[in-house]
């Protein structure tokens, strides 16, 4: 993929959540299913870690945490691991991280960092740089990856999350299957359809906003918002994950195990795949 479409994209998705942070954070107030079997092995990870005489002190590091809903998640169904740890947040959204913290006093001791993870990938600046090396025991990314650009970067976005957890340390992240879902399915096929014609029309699109469709990947789709049309601001870059790419990062991931894999979320419990790899 060509490096400006890959910026068209993301400045799609940053002027999106902008516009949209209210609206959007206030569908995601609350957990995911699979997050409790996520929290299972995350608790399995602590207690094994503490079974010893020492006594460790765990760090988790969440990556594009949005609305903080995650650590929302753990501080009200598993508060013993949130007592224990410290949590760093990650995300290129200050209207998120702003209506994430409000009034709440449970978050000030969230570690929170404004970063652009998309453009780091994109200019080949390791992660290294902004989450540190090998310094989580945990780190997550959720609702994350459908959001970057090429097959290419989103591996290269894992691997750069097994660089920073520790050996031993688990990396977890969900791909979002959203074609697996008629509903779902239409509408991204409908809203592409709607945002090709919108990039091809010269009275519409400004011409530095003018995406090359061709450059698009297999699965690559265009996403509206509630009735907000198709204009910049109000469509989102999404990609959907195949069972045959989730098995090629399975496949092409360096230096760690796979501990679970498995199907959760949505009516249908197969809206997301998770993943977790333990780092050798």
């Amino acid at each position: 993929m060509k490096d400006e479409t890959i910026k068209i994209l993301n400045s799609m998705n940053a002027q999106f959540y902008e516009r949209n942070a209210a609206s959007f954070s206030a569908t995601r107030a609350h957990g995911w299913l699979g997050w409790q079997v996520v929290a299972t092995h995350i608790d399995a990870y602590i207690t094994k870690k503490n079974s010893g005489a020492e006594q460790f002190e765990f760090c988790l590091g969440d990556v594009a945490a949005g609305n903080l809903r995650f650590y929302d998640f753990l501080n009200k169904v598993w508060p013993h691991i949130v007592s224990c740890i410290t949590y760093k947040a990650f995300d290129s959204s200050a209207s998120l991280e702003h209506l994430a913290c409000i009034d709440d006093v449970h978050k000030k001791d969230v570690s929170w960092t404004q970063c652009d993870i998309v453009k780091h990938l994109q200019d080949k600046v390791p992660l290294a740089e902004v989450l540190g090396e090998s310094v989580y025991d945990v780190i997550v990314s959720f609702g994350f990856m459908h959001h970057i650009p090429s097959y290419e970067m989103r591996l290269r976005f894992l691997q750069d999350l097994v660089s920073a957890v520790k050996p031993g340390g688990l990396v977890i992240v969900s791909l979002w299957q959203f074609m697996n879902n008629q509903r779902l399915a239409h509408k991204a096929q409908v809203s592409t359809a709607c945002a090709f014609d919108f990039f091809q029309d010269a009275k519409r699109c400004p011409h530095e906003e003018a995406l090359d469709i061709s450059d698009l990947e297999q699965d690559d789709y265009i996403l509206g918002w509630q009735n907000g049309g198709i204009e910049f601001g109000s469509m989102r870059y999404c990609h959907h994950f195949s069972h045959e790419e989730i098995g090629s990062y399975i496949q092409d991931l360096h230096q760690v195990e796979l501990v679970d894999r498995f199907l959760a979320d949505g009516k249908s419990g197969e809206l997301n795949t998770y993943l977790i790899f333990r780092k050798k």
